[in-house]
């Protein structure tokens, strides 16, 4: 037993990366075939720009195969084959681990994927698919990469997503937003961060779209310069507009560029969405200027030097995490041997009190005594044993614990 982690390769071309977004019924599909090829625990992290599954099982190339072509399966696409990757045992613990602490995400210390990294812990919880090791592994990771923000500030530093395309827009407006006009569209997790980001900037008036209109009206109280439109009237009103900023989660594009009017207005379209929410035809427009995920990418090239110095100041936490944690691993592969110890001890001490109770007429001191060096006697004599099958290699911990569960178990048990 192992541990695997497939994911999608970081050049891989952003129209090859939306098809292989998960949906919530190609997290469940993908899982139920998983568990059924008897791999024993799986959570699947996605993002916007990261579709990565975590398995806890047989990592032979043989399962590996499988694996792969299980994805292409759900995906319905042979050809993704090449823009996946594997990566095994004790490599897969640190990079979770650093893609918690957010020393892997397009925009180093980025804040939400510490939240996304325990949703998809909640969520295979849920399914049943994380158990005991891969519950713990996310636990520990979630630990540590929460005391590495509030030791390094990382929490501090606005550098979402949401915060780069902003900047972006702002740039491309000189930061003058004086009697600019803009429309967000979604008001999810990504278009509320971008709004917040958004109001601290002197726009004239921010328009706000949802699917939802009742969602949307009650939303737009909480500030007077919100102006709701009707998700339906967004041609109508683009026109008129400087900026628009998209970042729902429809699996489909909701502005196409054949239905945007014609204007001679310059204007900047942010896309936060993945899949892509924005007609990537758009950008051919002399007037447009279009941003996405390839544009933050860009951008995130630039922040190299700021990865280096973060990385150097989390890895020390991260390397003690991971050693904990693979101690915790190796000596976890004994717990069956272990608990079997204890229940024979606990049991032979039960035993013997009840024989001794019965035979000889003691007060409650002299019971507490003879009870006490029973007890004590007892674990001197399993503790060796023990410590000793904690200190072998993991190989003959399992041969060990295989042969003391055979030992100590009664034939009509087996």
């Amino acid at each position: 037993m192992n541990f695997l982690m497939v994911g999608v390769k970081e050049e891989t071309p952003l129209h090859i990366k939306e098809k292989l977004s998960f949906t919530d019924s190609k997290k469940v599909e993908l899982t139920d075939e998983l568990l059924n090829h008897h791999l024993s625990e799986v959570v699947i992290l996605a993002t916007c720009n990261r579709n990565e599954v975590y398995i806890y099982g047989d990592d032979s190339l043989s399962t590996q195969e499988m694996i792969l072509q299980l994805m292409t399966r759900v995906f319905q696409e042979e050809s993704l084959m090449s823009y996946l990757y594997i990566i095994t045992g004790k490599e897969v613990v640190m990079h979770l681990f650093k893609v918690a602490a957010g020393l892997e995400s397009v925009v180093i210390g980025e804040d939400q994927i510490l939240g996304q990294v325990k949703q998809a812990e909640d969520e295979a919880q849920q399914l049943g698919s994380s158990k005991k090791i891969l519950n713990t592994l996310f636990r520990d990771v979630i630990t540590t990469a929460k005391a590495i923000k509030t030791k390094t500030h990382l929490s501090e530093q606005p550098l979402s997503l949401s915060y780069i395309g902003i900047q972006c827009l702002l740039k491309a407006l000189d930061n003058n937003c004086d009697n600019k006009q803009v429309l967000i569209i979604g008001i999810g997790k990504m278009g509320q961060l971008a709004l917040k980001y958004l109001v601290n900037e002197n726009f004239d008036k921010i328009y706000i779209t949802n699917r939802s209109y009742e969602k949307l009206k009650q939303f737009c109280q909480l500030d007077e310069r919100f102006v709701p439109i009707s998700y339906e009237k967004r041609y109508e009103l683009l026109p008129q507009l400087d900026a628009v900023i998209s970042a729902t989660s429809a699996p489909h594009t909701i502005i196409c560029e054949d239905k945007v009017p014609q204007t001679n207005k310059q204007q900047y379209f942010v896309d936060l969405a993945m899949p892509r929410d924005i007609d990537s035809a758009l950008a051919k427009r002399s007037n447009v200027q279009l941003f996405n995920m390839d544009t933050f990418y860009e951008i995130s090239q630039r922040n190299h030097n700021l990865r280096q110095q973060l990385a150097k100041q989390a890895m020390q936490d991260i390397e003690c995490g991971v050693e904990n944690f693979m101690n915790w691993l190796k000596n976890s592969r004994v717990d069956p041997a272990i608990s079997l110890l204890n229940r024979q001890a606990q049991q032979i001490h039960h035993d013997v009190m009840c024989y001794i109770n019965h035979k000889l007429t003691l007060d409650k001191h002299e019971q507490k005594i003879i009870d006490k060096m029973v007890k004590s006697a007892l674990q001197r004599l399993i503790r060796k044993p023990i410590l000793n099958l904690k200190q072998l290699d993991s190989q003959c911990q399992k041969n060990y614990t295989q042969m003391l569960i055979e030992l100590f178990t009664d034939n009509d048990e087996k």
